[in-house]
């Protein structure tokens, strides 16, 4: 009997990109001109790394351990999904990538990978979509959003969802899952105010991405600056969005 050889967990797992930056301008720009806008904005010095293979569009970007890779002209067919899927008027599409060799990212690699995406964004006149957060982002929404360091509400967003028929709000996060982290959510009941709740999410998310560690269901994290202990009390996925989150729900008093 033939035995049938099973692929690897890494390669069933499908690679998403971090950013897709929607344009229409026929060509991409090149990657010394992303190299020179990236130098002139944040006085850092981009690197760029092609493949062997001549008049390519992929390559990579890279400041000393930070790394991206790019395509600034995706196949047609992979613009076509992208345009159906985000119902776009685009009909180019770039796609930057996060590097394959680290499932846990710290702040100044998702730093890196934002700051590209501005640049593409401004170099093409297009519309970049944060897969993480499910936003998009015009070039002048980079004004408010320069990236000149790492702030968490850039690449981590606090969703409140009403849920009357439960008699409570649902909040959770959107962009833990860039950092290799699950999303965390928690509920509170209807008349409360909901600052409190986003507030201590985004404590909770940013101890989350310094500790570096995942958590588990039964962990509990101190919460800064309030002192209280916040514990993990249950895992769930949810398809809200139309696409799986990864949550783990979190309680505190």
């Amino acid at each position: 009997m033939r035995k049938i050889k099973r692929k690897g967990s890494a390669q069933r797992r499908k690679l998403f990109p971090a950013f897709v930056i929607g344009y229409s301008n026929s060509e991409p720009p090149p990657a010394g001109f992303l190299a020179a806008w990236f130098t002139q904005t944040f006085e850092e010095q981009l690197d760029i790394s092609f493949p062997t293979a001549n008049g390519t569009t992929t390559f990579d970007a890279f400041i000393h351990h930070r790394n991206a890779k790019i395509d600034t002209q995706c196949s047609a067919d992979i613009a076509s999904t992208w345009h159906k899927r985000l119902e776009w008027i685009h009909t180019s599409v770039a796609e930057i990538y996060p590097p394959k060799t680290s499932k846990l990212h710290g702040q100044d690699q998702i730093l890196h990978l934002a700051r590209l995406a501005r640049g593409l964004t401004e170099l093409t006149d297009g519309t970049a979509y944060d897969l993480g957060t499910g936003t998009y982002v015009n070039p002048s929404d980079w004004m408010t959003q320069p990236l000149n360091g790492f702030h968490l509400l850039d690449h981590v967003r606090i969703e409140q969802v009403d849920r009357p028929d439960e008699g409570r709000v649902w909040f959770h996060t959107r962009g833990l899952g860039k950092f290799g982290f699950e999303e965390i959510e928690t509920y509170k009941s209807v008349g409360l105010s909901a600052q409190p709740a986003i507030e201590t999410l985004e404590i909770i998310a940013e101890a989350i991405i310094l500790q570096g560690d995942p958590l588990r269901t039964g962990d509990s994290i101190e919460i800064p600056i309030t002192g209280q202990t916040a514990e993990i009390i249950r895992y769930r996925t949810d398809p809200t969005y139309g696409v799986q989150l990864n949550l783990r729900e979190v309680v505190w008093s």
